[in-house]
């Protein structure tokens, strides 16, 4: 992710220090748009659980670690990605 982004002239940072924790990808806020914040989960292979559940964990760490509250962040999009093999659930903050 980081590299596709960088591709297209965005500064991408990956395990960058906001809020009380660190962000797994940080898209930093371009002229006209807000950052992007980025918290993925990978399922584990014995997991019994459904990607839901490993999302909705990615935005408590968001929340729970206040990414969005750091400075210039204020408007920032924050969003959790699960994976599963070749599936993928996205939810927005």
């Amino acid at each position: 992710m980081h590299d596709l982004f960088a591709l297209h002239g965005y500064t991408s940072i990956t395990e960058r220090e906001c809020g009380e924790g660190r962000v797994d990808l940080l898209i930093e806020r371009q002229k006209n748009k807000p950052a992007i914040i980025f918290e993925f989960k990978v399922e584990k292979p014995d997991s019994k659980g459904n990607l839901d559940e490993y999302v909705e964990e990615g935005l408590k760490q968001i929340r729970d670690n206040r990414y969005t509250d750091a400075p210039g962040m204020d408007d920032a999009i924050a969003l959790s990605v699960a994976f599963r093999k070749k599936s993928c659930s996205v939810r927005f903050l």
